[in-house]
C-alpha cells in the first residue's frame, strides 16, 4: 500500500528495492560492498585491561602524598596586589599569590609571592633581620633575598593579621 507492493506479500513492501539478499546468510556489512573475511571489527572487540604490576616493599611502605621531612609545606596563601620598588616608585605588578612556606622541624620559614605554581615572582627568607613593616591600607612592606624592596597590598585587614600571625 505505502510502497506499491502487493497485498499478498508478506515482506510488507520491504523486500523489493534492497537486493538480492538471502535469509540467513546476509549481514550489515554486505549493504556496504565487503566481505565476512575482510571485516574484522576491531573496534568492537573487548579487551580486558591488565594487571597492574606489583610494588616493591619501599613503594608500599611510604605514602606518596607524605612529605619528606625537611620539605616546606604551605602555612598560610591568599591573594595580594604586589608593587615593585623601581627608581624610587612602586610599580604595579598584578594581583599574586603571597604565600609562607615553612618547615617545622628544620625552622626555615620564607614568604613567596606567585603567579602560578611553577612561575614566582621573587622570595624572602624569614630569619633573624628579616623586617616585616605593617602600613595604613592593609599594605606591608619588606625586601626579598635579592634586596629588593616589595609592597603588598591585602585585600582584607584579617588577611593582613593572619599573615603578620605567621611571621612572629
Amino acid at each position: 500500500m505505502f510502497f506499491d507492493a502487493d497485498e499478498d506479500d508478506d515482506g510488507g513492501g520491504f523486500s523489493s528495492g534492497l537486493g538480492s539478499f538471502k535469509s540467513g546468510g546476509s549481514s550489515l556489512s554486505s549493504l556496504f560492498g565487503a566481505e565476512k573475511s575482510s571485516i574484522g571489527n576491531e573496534s568492537l572487540k573487548y579487551s580486558a585491561p591488565k594487571q597492574p604490576k606489583p610494588k616493591a616493599a619501599d613503594d608500599v611502605l611510604s605514602d606518596p602524598n607524605e612529605q619528606k621531612p625537611d620539605s616546606p609545606s604551605l602555612l598560610f596563601a591568599c591573594a595580594v596586589h604586589a608593587f615593585k620598588l623601581s627608581n624610587g616608585e612602586y610599580v604595579k605588578q598584578g594581583k599574586v599569590g603571597a604565600a609562607i612556606l615553612g618547615s617545622l622541624s628544620s625552622k626555615d620559614y620564607k614568604i613567596l609571592l606567585y603567579i602560578t605554581q611553577k612561575k614566582p615572582v621573587t622570595s624572602a627568607t624569614i630569619n633573624a633581620t628579616f623586617t616585616f613593616n605593617l602600613q595604613k591600607g592593609n599594605y606591608a612592606t619588606f625586601y626579598d633575598d635579592q634586596s629588593q624592596n616589595w609592597s603588598i597590598c591585602f585585600e582584607a585587614d584579617s588577611q593582613l593579621l593572619d599573615f603578620a600571625k605567621w611571621l612572629s
